[in-house]
């Protein structure tokens, strides 16, 4: 079992202190003329699988360099996690004024991540039952989880990398225990279709439209390059893409598509109900892959020893560089900004101050195993600096081949912009 160490960046092979210089400029191949956003739909009832209770959407965002001839492109697929399906403006504002007619705060609602306390009964929560219907009833939009990583999504396509984040929102409603195989079904699906679109064909020919409305997937199809995937899942999402590049589930990706690198944020306890094995549930050796997590999350899992298991785990056998990140100071809901109080959704929230231990003002108490110390709280923009600049150089290293960027990687390069750096774990094949 590897530890981790305090204030040094640990290999396989040695320990050296974190450098103690200032930042060094992001290496990356820059796209040339910005970045284009389409999206493409095909409806509420679009996709099935036997682990869900009905159809549901196939739907995502993109986000891809707009000079399409500097191309071909790798590509990143995003999946997000577990949450609810409607932005339901009412139901949300129901919920705040029971809280506000008991005199009680969301943290008085709950006594955990396991249920409501005496002082909370159910019918509380029953409030927000409209927002975890599927389809969304009439007048009520979907929740479009699959939006909030749009921060990350335009630094990606800056640097030369097509991103295709899909949404999950009917899944979340329908699935049976979250949809652990369903996600990872569902985000083949939509690997299958740009497949598809790479070659000129498919649904994804006219249904991907940019802000004009205007049909660019047979544009964007010819500008891929398949044997360069990437993909990030955050919360059950992470699940998802760990799962998919797994010694067991590698075949069920479409033919002439490569995974080469997997990025996890807020990476939960792997779904044990579909299997003990760790063929089954983290990338195969030979895949690069990063677990990022606050060390606040409060909605992720119970502590540490859960978010680092999968990294602790596969370092057992890996063939490839693993890294596992902690953000000190961040939480759970801030890498989606849908998920985020600060984005105005219903249904966001702030995930440490609604289940974590109280501490002093702008502080947190930390999910790290053995901790005594409280960590300061990372705002929504901080960890999300953070998590763009990890997460964009370790995309660019292991798509782009840009290695100018190992050092950032390693935790030898401190970030830049940032009130705290990150710690990084990271084990080196012998």
């Amino acid at each position: 079992m590897l530890s981790w160490p305090t204030g040094v960046f640990l290999t396989a092979a040695l320990m050296l202190p974190i450098a103690n210089r200032a930042p060094e400029a992001l290496a990356s191949t820059d796209a040339a003329g910005g970045v284009s956003v389409a999206e493409y739909d095909l409806g509420d009832s679009a996709f099935e699988h036997e682990d869900l209770s009905g159809p549901v959407e196939l739907r995502a965002t993109v986000h891809y360099p707009t000079d399409l001839a500097a191309g071909p492109f790798p590509v990143v697929f995003m999946v997000h996690g577990l949450w609810t399906s409607c932005a339901d403006a009412a139901a949300q504002a129901a919920f705040d004024g029971a809280l506000a007619e008991r005199g009680i705060t969301e943290r008085d609602l709950y006594s955990g991540v396991t249920g409501p306390s005496d002082e909370a009964p159910d019918e509380i929560f029953e409030l927000l039952s409209p927002m975890a219907q599927w389809p969304c009833p009439d007048g009520v939009p979907a929740m479009r989880s699959d939006r909030g990583y749009g921060y990350l999504a335009e630094e990606l396509g800056a640097h030369g990398i097509v991103v295709v984040s899909i949404s999950a929102d009917g899944l979340n409603s329908l699935g049976v225990a979250g949809g652990p195989r369903a996600r990872v079904a569902l985000l083949n699906e939509h690997v299958r279709m740009w497949s598809e679109l790479a070659t000129g064909s498919g649904p994804l020919v006219d249904a991907v439209v940019d802000q004009a409305g205007t049909a660019v997937g047979t544009n964007v199809g010819a500008a891929l390059d398949l044997s360069r995937v990437g993909t990030l899942g955050h919360s059950r999402g992470a699940d998802a893409v760990m799962t998919q590049a797994s010694v067991a589930h590698l075949p069920e990706i479409p033919e002439g598509v490569t995974v080469r690198a997997v990025v996890g944020l807020g990476t939960p306890f792997p779904n044990i109900g579909v299997s003990e094995d760790l063929d089954q549930y983290a990338p195969a050796p030979d895949i690069p892959f990063v677990t990022m997590y606050g060390t606040c999350d409060r909605g992720g899992f119970a502590g540490s020893s859960e978010a680092d298991y999968i990294f602790e785990e596969a370092a057992t056998r890996n063939e490839a560089t693993i890294r596992n990140v902690r953000l000190p100071g961040g939480n759970h809901n801030f890498f989606n900004t849908i998920w985020s109080p600060e984005g105005g959704v219903p249904g966001a929230y702030d995930d440490e101050a609604r289940f974590g231990t109280p501490a002093a003002d702008g502080y947190c108490t930390s999910v790290v195993d053995g901790a005594t110390a409280e960590d300061v709280r990372l705002t929504e923009a901080e960890q999300r600096t953070m998590t763009t600049e990890y997460v964009v150089a370790f995309f660019d290293r292991y798509l782009n081949d840009v290695e100018a960027n190992d050092a950032l990687l390693d935790g030898q390069a401190p970030l830049a912009g940032v009130p705290v750096q990150p710690e990084v774990q990271v084990d080196v094949p012998a």
